[in-house]
């Protein structure tokens, strides 16, 4: 199963984004992981560097973007969710020029709204904002982890602020961890210092067990 990493912080401009790919990258290149990158992002920018911008504007008129994929699968009576993904993205290749293994859910422009139109949809279930609000969370977030059979790593690309998807995955889930974006430079030079000599981004493992678990970036 998949660890889950979401980069996040409530404030827009600090390199949530920029984060999200380059980690992306560096687990997919060095580390020889199966990523993917959810973009949870309306401003869709982890999206426009991965699969740039005619990539992007194409997924968007097919309706194959996150929005898209709420909304169609909501009810899990619609197409497989593995149509939504894009292989083989961004612009880093291995040194024998095979791509690597990193796929993307594309954000959307319209991913706030589509979340509003899902909870006025379960309003009509109930009229307790509580219980309308967690059944939206928790069918979004059943949605989202329905990839994690397939790869190691999924980095989740957050937006500013707080969302129905995002807000679920920030807290509790275990094998996941949040990663706050706009770290600084000391954090990061140690960072970047620990991936090289290869030391490990511990965390616990998915599902009802609790043992240590490690994903290392190989000794250069």
């Amino acid at each position: 199963m998949a660890y889950f990493l979401s980069v996040a912080n409530r404030k827009g401009g600090v390199g949530k984004s920029t984060t999200a790919v380059m980690l992306a990258h560096a687990f997919a290149a060095w580390g020889g992981k199966r990523v993917l990158v959810m973009d949870l992002d309306s401003q869709c920018n982890a999206s426009l560097i991965l699969m740039g911008g005619e990539a992007w504007s194409r997924a968007r008129l097919n309706g194959l973007t996150i929005s898209d994929y709420f909304f169609d699968l909501f009810d899990e009576t619609h197409p497989e969710s593995r149509d939504f993904l894009v292989h083989d993205v961004g612009d880093v290749r291995h040194a024998s020029g095979k791509p690597l293994a990193l796929s993307l859910l594309p954000g959307s422009l319209m991913l706030e709204d589509v979340q509003g139109e899902l909870y006025v949809k379960e309003a009509r279930q109930s009229k307790d904002p509580d219980v309308v609000g967690q059944r939206v969370r928790g069918r979004l977030e059943r949605l989202l982890r329905r990839f994690e059979q397939s790869y190691d790593i999924v980095i989740i690309d957050c937006p500013p602020g707080l969302s129905f998807a995002a807000v679920r995955f920030e807290n509790r889930r275990p094998g996941h961890r949040t990663l706050p974006a706009g770290l600084r430079f000391s954090d990061g030079c140690r960072s970047h210092c620990a991936a090289h000599r290869g030391e490990a981004v511990r965390g616990r493992s998915v599902g009802n067990t609790h043992r240590q678990a490690s994903l290392c970036l190989p000794r250069q």
